[in-house]
């Protein structure tokens, strides 16, 4: 502790105003003006005046405005008002004199200006020996960084040595006027401990010197290459006179003149043409063998080719592309509508700004093709681009040309790929963008919008491409997951999964007359029946689409080109030898249960692969009342289970159930295939159903399927996927299925031929389930609340009359007890 330490210490008042300093910093014995604009900050200085102190600090925020007290640093240096002066109206410039360093211990005040309370700060001086180094070591680098640097004057070392006596002010004093960083010299001013400030700027010194030594360095070989260079360019162009004097072409030359002629022969804009034009100058002053020079013949070839005035005419009309839709695709007639009205918007206001169309369904249900139709449709080529995986918006809106290897992104490529300017172009997953897709959908975004991609810019090009004739599609397998950014700009519509009828008409009327064709066949060379294509979609495939089913078709058709070479002009599939041709069985379905049981219910589930049923298993044993759920069940299905055991126990009297059977049994309920896992609501009547049964008894019936959600109060809501779920019914051999009454709409999309072979009970209630499911169900009359209290009056009653009756006896027993009174008494005197 120095002796003008405790003086300070003693003249300090216990609060000072702050000023926060953004782009400097002021040490102890330092001398600085300041230019202040502020207005906070000249309502401290004009009230401050002159000779009064100050603390200033260091802050975290960039912005003054925006400065609060939690962003000024907890140590400053207290300052003395040299002089104020208002060289333009509406500023202020200080001078200010750094005394010593001061603690921020608390801000007090922050309007109309920042005010803390503040203490002194006394600094840990460490051994003499260890400061002597230090001292000698910081004179040496900083001598060397004055040697490297030469924008430092000479005498800066003068004034090093000048203060090598005291450690801490050679510290502050080199600090204050190297080119230290502003938060290195935060941290040095922040610094009490001498020792540790003077390693802190040996430290920020060595990282200057190295940074000095290497950019040396890299002068130095630049200047040899540039000589190289320069004196390479002074032979090449003595090279080209030569050639000329002589009547010979220069390659790079005639390549510049080639581009240069076909540039002005173009239809480019003027604009773009003497951006070009201009490109190719700098072309004819590169090296061949520069990167530079190959990548600005790419650029140059890019705009150069890409068709900014070319278009299709469209040939085709609205009926012509619902022709297409018609002949190519079984069924979809809602989606065929959507589509043709979209387009008859387009036709009547072309510059009509409306979202843009996105297909969402399972893989295989056709969505690529459908507009692959579209565009064929209206005469327009089509191009495809697959976003599944992209992880960066540069592979969308391209990566600028300063970057290595850098090219237009993947819309630009696209346009580029079909040649004309009004091409339909489908963007493919776009529910399977990269992870950390918001800046990936926002430039997305920026080539969906109608108003914004009129002048899209590709970060490659640099120039505006009109974007807004593009008839853009969109994909995605799973809508759900798509960004919300984009969710706003499209029009879903819904491709739902095949059922098995369906597949089975598209396969004979579709598929199988087209892949005989591509393989060189006739419907005389392979014939397959009807009841082997069920089979093959049974056993052969597991899926919503038809990938599967186009794959084992064309392995027939293989197999049928190879039989016919080998002289066999006909071949036969049927559903006896579909498995000498395809192998085993891949999948088994499951089937229903064979009869009644008690506790096993069938489900109706809806999976990427489509509808299936589900057995749903229960069973009670001894316990404390407790419910256990298997099965690889998500939190949803969990909750479902919980809800639906409390609604049954609420229905316990209407059941016949005991009590006792809810506190002293456990309830097992088990989701077979384990592996698989299993979430959602729609299971929530199915397991209703079986814990009833298994609590009360009951048999279900085996012959009846069902889905739907249950609240709590006992409420069938409506579920999704019922055009999947009723088809897997059928084909399992249900013949009555129990669905929610609001999902009756639904059953529009289910095929005539399955709704005819079905019977179908619509149900509000849980228990109208149990009516409908139950072998034999006769629901108990639950008790009315009036006579459960009546009931428990008569209780009470009886209760009371028997103590009454008890008190009596009580009475009786004890008189009998009592003795007989004597009536003389004998006397003796």
């Amino acid at each position: 502790m120095t002796s003008s330490e405790v003086q300070m210490a003693a003249l300090l008042p216990p609060e000072l105003p702050v000023l926060p300093l953004l782009s400097t910093v002021i040490f102890p014995h330092g001398v600085s003006t300041l230019q202040i604009g502020f207005d906070k900050n000249i309502k401290l200085f004009r009230q401050t005046g002159e000779g009064g102190l100050v603390v200033l600090a260091g802050t975290t925020e960039e912005n003054v405005e925006e400065i609060t007290g939690e962003d000024i640093s907890r140590i400053g240096v207290a300052a003395r008002i040299l002089r104020i002066s208002e060289p333009v109206s509406g500023s202020l410039q200080i001078t200010l004199e750094g005394l010593s360093r001061v603690k921020l211990n608390e801000i007090v005040q922050e309007e109309p200006f920042f005010v803390a309370r503040v203490s002194a700060v006394f600094e840990s001086d460490g051994r003499p020996v260890q400061l002597v180094a230090q001292t000698e070591k910081v004179l040496d680098r900083t001598g060397r960084l004055l040697e490297l640097d030469r924008r430092y004057p000479a005498e800066y070392l003068h004034i090093f040595n000048l203060n090598a006596q005291n450690p801490s002010r050679l510290a502050d004093v080199a600090a204050t006027i190297l080119h230290i960083s502003i938060r290195n010299k935060i941290d040095i001013l922040e610094t009490i401990s001498v020792p540790e400030r003077l390693e802190k700027l040996l430290r920020y010194v060595e990282e200057e010197i190295e940074r000095l030594e290497a950019q040396a360095e890299v002068v130095q070989k630049v200047g040899v290459n540039l000589e190289k260079a320069q004196k390479d360019f002074y032979l090449r162009e003595q090279l080209r006179e030569i050639k000329r004097q002589l009547g010979e072409e220069d390659p790079q030359e005639k390549e510049a003149l080639r581009l240069k002629k076909t540039i002005q022969k173009s239809r480019l804009p003027k604009n773009i043409q003497a951006q070009l034009l201009f490109e190719v100058e700098r072309l004819r002053m590169l090296s061949t063998a520069s990167a530079e020079y190959g990548a600005t013949r790419a650029y140059i070839e890019w705009v150069l080719f890409l068709p900014w005035s070319e278009s299709c005419p469209e040939t085709g009309n609205l009926e012509d592309v619902e022709r297409e839709l018609n002949s190519g695709f079984y069924a979809l007639q809602k989606q065929k509508e959507k589509v043709l009205e979209y387009l008859a918007v387009h036709r009547l206001k072309r510059d009509a700004r409306s979202e843009v169309l996105c297909f969402g369904g399972p893989t295989g249900t056709g969505k690529t093709a459908f507009g692959e139709a579209v565009a064929r449709g209206l005469g327009r080529k089509f191009v495809r681009v697959s976003l599944g995986g992209v992880e960066q918006a540069s592979e969308i809106i391209g990566e600028r040309r300063q970057s290595l290897g850098a090219q237009p992104g993947k819309i630009i490529q696209s346009i580029s790929e079909a040649g004309v300017c009004n091409p339909v172009v489908l963007l493919e997953d776009i529910d399977k963008l990269g992870q950390v897709h918001g800046d990936i959908a926002r430039a997305l975004l920026e080539v969906l919008d109608g108003e914004s991609n009129r002048h899209f810019t590709d970060r490659y090009l640099g120039i505006p491409f009109d974007l807004s004739k593009v008839l853009f599609l969109t994909t995605a397998d799973v809508p759900e997951n798509v960004s919300e950014l984009l969710t706003e700009a499209l029009d879903l519509i819904e491709f739902p999964g095949y059922v098995e009828e369906e597949k089975i008409e598209i396969a004979r009327n579709f598929l199988v007359p087209r892949k005989l064709s591509e393989h060189g066949l006739s419907g005389a060379d392979l014939i397959i029946t009807a009841g082997a294509l069920e089979k093959i979609i049974r056993n052969y495939t597991s899926e919503a689409g038809l990938g599967q089913l186009v794959k084992q078709l064309e392995i027939l058709c293989h197999k049928c080109a190879r039989r016919r070479l080998s002289g066999e002009n006909h071949l036969e599939i049927t559903e006896a030898n579909v498995e000498e041709f395809l192998g085993p069985p891949m999948f088994l379905p499951d089937v229903a249960e064979q009869a009644p049981e008690v506790g096993v219910a069938t489900g109706l589930a809806w999976t990427a692969a489509g509808g299936d049923i589900m057995l749903i298993e229960a069973l009670k044993m001894k316990g404390a009342g407790s419910v256990i759920s298997t099965g690889s069940l998500g939190e949803v299905m969990k909750e479902s289970i919980q809800a639906a055991h409390s609604y049954v126990r609420s229905k316990a009297d209407m059941l016949g159930i005991p009590f006792e059977e809810f506190t002293n049994h456990d309830i097992h309920i088990h989701f077979p295939s384990g592996a698989v896992p299993k979430d959602g609501p729609s299971a929530g009547i199915t397991v209703s159903l079986v814990i009833a049964s298994v609590l009360a008894n009951q048999p279900i019936k085996n012959d009846v399927a069902m889905t739907g959600e249950v609240s709590l109060r006992g409420k069938v809501l409506p579920v999704g996927g019922i055009k999947e779920k009723v088809s897997a019914a059928h084909r399992v051999g249900i013949k009555t299925v129990v669905l929610p009454r609001q999902n009756q709409k639904d059953l529009e999309d289910v095929p005539a031929s399955v709704r005819r072979a079905l019977k179908f009970e619509f149900v509000d209630k849980v228990d109208e389930v149990f009516t409908v499911a139950f072998t034999n169900f006769k629901p108990k009359p639950q008790k009315r609340l009036d006579e459960l209290l009546k009931k428990e009056l008569q209780k009470m009653k009886k209760a009371t009359r028997h103590r009454r009756i008890v008190r009596r006896t009580k009475r009786r027993m004890a008189a009998k007890k009592k003795a007989v009174p004597v009536r003389g008494t004998i006397r003796f005197s």
